[in-house]
């Protein structure tokens, strides 16, 4: 296991290489997470991250990049997501599995954090998203998925089709994935291969680290209530209708007032019917089109509107 932790000078100036048990864990996050794992993430060749079978080149690569720390300060590659060794196998595997997938879903669960008291927040963050991914997949929305950077993969074609990943303040993921999506459902790992940092950042204004900060500071993830994803779901419900209103032009009656104040909010009818010019009659292009629009930033913006009337209704009563 060569790594600069690992490497001694005795005071005669002889070099040892020592080794502790590459498979004992810790909460370091330069530490390989599965038994599986066969040396430090950042240290390893490509072929021990492979699971390939390794000889004296893969002790070269790791002292190459002990050296280049030892002259920079700096490690070459210094992601902090640890991941599985069979990362690459499983992934590549599932996207052979689904051929049409743009691109493929990573489950995540983030590394062990330095105190009890972060260990928390970060499990009760996950615990938002995981809940907020399961009920846009209840709810029938293609949008149904968590929206970390290092918790996915995309193929070459789909990436530039993309148009790539935008540089913003924050959320590039979720605006990214927003647009994969939109080319076609996205396929998901079997099992966790993702093991992200838990770090507090004040960097972006929102996402892990914002979260995690507020949540030690004493803030609280406000989940959207329940009766929200079921009027998301009866609303989708109806525009998957063959007879829905995806086919129609005028406000349909059997819309509920609250999801057309909504709709006409983001100006669907007037956009909608410029879209449908451009869209084959078909059901499946209409369907398709009606989800390039209503994308997971809409999608969030409709849960919000009815978390606002459900904390107006409980003020009103109080």
């Amino acid at each position: 296991d060569v790594k600069s932790q690992n490497v001694m000078l005795l005071a005669d100036g002889t070099i040892k290489v020592m080794d502790f048990g590459i498979a004992r864990f810790n909460r370091e996050t330069d530490k390989t997470i599965s038994e599986k794992a066969i040396g430090s993430v950042h240290y390893i060749s490509p072929e021990q991250a492979r699971g390939d079978i390794t000889d004296e080149r893969s002790d070269i690569y790791s002292v190459g990049i002990m050296l280049y720390e030892m002259l920079t300060g700096q490690k070459p590659f210094d992601g902090d997501s640890p991941v599985e060794a069979d990362y690459f196998q499983e992934s590549l595997a599932v996207l052979e599995k689904h051929p049409d997938a743009p691109g493929i879903i990573i489950k995540i669960r983030h590394s062990r954090a330095d105190t009890p008291e972060q260990e928390w927040a970060i499990r009760e963050y996950e615990r938002y998203m995981f809940r907020y991914a399961r009920k846009l997949q209840e709810s029938g929305s293609p949008y149904g998925f968590v929206s970390i950077g290092s918790g996915f993969g995309v193929r070459v074609r789909s990436y530039i089709q993309s148009g790539g990943m935008k540089i913003k303040k924050a959320g590039e993921d979720f605006y990214f994935l927003q647009e994969l999506a939109k080319q076609g459902e996205l396929c998901q790992s079997r099992s966790i291969l993702v093991h992200p940092s838990p770090r507090i950042s004040e960097r972006v204004p929102f996402g892990t680290g914002r979260s995690v900060k507020e949540l030690l500071g004493g803030g609280k993830m406000e989940d959207i209530p329940d009766f929200a994803f079921k009027k998301l779901k009866m609303l989708l419900e109806a525009a998957k209708k063959h007879d829905g209103f995806l086919f129609q032009t005028e406000l349909p009656e059997h819309i509920p007032g609250d999801d057309i104040n909504f709709l006409q909010a983001e100006k669907f009818y007037t956009v909608w019917p410029l879209i449908v010019k451009n869209t084959p009659p078909e059901y499946n292009a209409r369907l398709q089109a009606f989800f390039r629009w209503f994308d997971g930033l809409k999608t969030l913006r409709f849960l919000h509107a009815y978390q606002r009337t459900e904390q107006k209704t409980i003020v009103d009563n109080v």
